[in-house]
């Protein structure tokens, strides 16, 4: 017989995949943290899909699994320049 309080040892968890997260600004939340819109497991596909769904830049963000945050402008692209710049949470003029 075994005794009532023994513990069974605890499985390993296995690593979680990092994740991209694409996030509305919510200026309601501290630091403009956002809402959560959707997320992949993979760089390219999230950013393709705010190019292609949010070209204006600033109603949306990139949070990297690093928590970096990054924002896409169409307008800056169009100029030729970097269409990804680093997202600041003062510049959320909507």
């Amino acid at each position: 017989m075994t005794d009532e309080t023994e513990t069974k040892p605890r499985r390993p968890s296995k690593p979680r995949a990092p994740k991209w997260k694409v996030r509305k600004v919510d200026l309601n939340q501290p630091d403009h943290a956002g809402v959560n819109l959707t997320e992949f497991t993979s760089e390219g596909p999230a950013r393709k899909y705010i190019r292609e769904n949010y070209p204006r830049g600033r109603e949306v963000f990139l949070e990297n699994p690093d928590g970096s945050r990054e924002h896409y402008s169409a307008d800056l692209h169009h100029q030729e320049d970097e269409p990804w710049t680093e997202f600041h949470q003062d510049e959320t003029e909507l």
